[in-house]
C-alpha cells in the first residue's frame, strides 16, 4: 500500500468455479496464514482492511474448486 492509504479493497469478480480470497499483511497468504478471508461457496468474494502503514501486502486465490477466468481487483 502507498503511504497515506489507509483501506485496501479487494474484489474477485467472473468466472467458473469457486476462488476464495485471502490476505495477509505480513507473510504470503494461504488458507492456514490469513488474517482476512472471504470464503463465500458462490459469486464475488470481497475482503476491505483497513492499515495505515505503507508496504506490501499479501493476497491469494484458492480454489475450493477448479476455477478459471476470475478478475481481481484492487482499489485503495
Amino acid at each position: 500500500m502507498p503511504a497515506g492509504a489507509v483501506t485496501l479493497d479487494v474484489t474477485t469478480t467472473g468466472g467458473t468455479g469457486t476462488a476464495y480470497l485471502y490476505y495477509n499483511a505480513d507473510t504470503w497468504a494461504s488458507n492456514t496464514a490469513h488474517t482476512a478471508s472471504s470464503t463465500k461457496s458462490t459469486g464475488t468474494q470481497n475482503i476491505t482492511v483497513t492499515n495505515s502503514t505503507a508496504g506490501y501486502r499479501y493476497l491469494s486465490l484458492y480454489g475450493r474448486t477448479a476455477f478459471s477466468g476470475v478478475t481481481a481487483t484492487t482499489q485503495y
